[in-house]
């Protein structure tokens, strides 16, 4: 997906109308030449979610990131997914922010989000948390999704991807990408797996979508739980983005030529 991304902007499409987002509530981090800028928060579990920025390595190296955001829902209850939305507070300083949100409609429940970037020598790291309590009387059954929309390279076509052990590994020209969450993912072209989380019906990601060539990928990981009245869980999704090895490019360059011939066959 192309993109065009101010850290104060103010408004968000949701499903079928506009949403306002809470001005003050994105903002930057740095470590070294990694910097990550967030959009401001949506007001409505309908929202798309706000866009993103990730640069690595230095200025002049080009924007990889358009999306990074978390929907969830709650199983017993909720009839679709819900976009992370209406924050009480928000600080960003140095290489970590810290957003929380409060929910009292159905089930009482906290969420703090933190991000937190690390510098490496040509690269960098942006590591997205959620800390998920359950502040009300009864055992809560949760199911959440991290979406990230990467334009690796600064292009929104090109990527190509694969399973790599426990994470995905995307590449697109002179860089690279792993991407790390759980161990259920759903991956597609723009916006397909998107789409999954802001219809108005529950969807669950299949472990679909790789290896996956020469296109614009997005992608995302599934994470359920249940929380006892009073406990809380962490969740983790990690993005890494470094130069690609020479002969990492050749490797790649040669599955993509693979694929393309392979369609042709078809």
């Amino acid at each position: 997906m192309s993109k065009l991304l101010a850290p104060v902007a103010l408004l968000v499409i949701g499903a079928g109308s506009v949403c306002l987002a809470q001005p003050g509530t994105g903002g930057t981090i740095s470590s070294g030449n990694t910097t990550f800028t967030q959009g401001n928060a949506p007001t409505s579990s309908l929202a798309l979610g706000p866009l993103a920025n990730l640069s690595v390595g230095g200025d002049a190296n080009p924007d990889h990131l358009v999306q990074s955001w978390w929907w969830a829902r709650i199983d017993t209850l909720d009839t679709s997914e819900n976009c992370l939305n209406s924050a009480t507070s928000a600080v960003w300083a140095g290489d970590t922010s810290t957003v929380t949100y409060a929910f009292a409609i159905p089930l009482t429940s906290e969420v703090v989000q933190h991000s937190r970037v690390e510098g490496l020598a040509t690269g960098g790291r942006l590591i997205e948390e959620i800390t998920q309590i359950n502040t009300s009387s009864v055992t809560q059954r949760w199911t959440a999704f991290h979406y990230l929309d990467l334009n690796l390279a600064g292009t929104a076509a090109g990527d190509v991807a694969v399973l790599d052990g426990d994470r995905i590994r995307i590449s697109d020209g002179p860089w690279v990408a792993e991407y790390e969450g759980s161990d259920t993912y759903q991956v597609g072209s723009f916006a397909s797996v998107r789409n999954l989380l802001t219809n108005a019906v529950v969807d669950t990601f299949d472990n679909s979508g790789l290896p996956y060539a020469a296109a614009n990928w997005t992608g995302g990981y599934q994470y359920t739980f249940t929380l006892a009245p009073g406990e809380s869980i962490t969740l983790t999704a990690r993005i890494t983005i470094v130069p690609a090895a020479p002969s990492l490019i050749t490797a790649l360059l040669g599955l993509s030529v693979y694929a393309r011939r392979a369609r042709r066959k078809d």
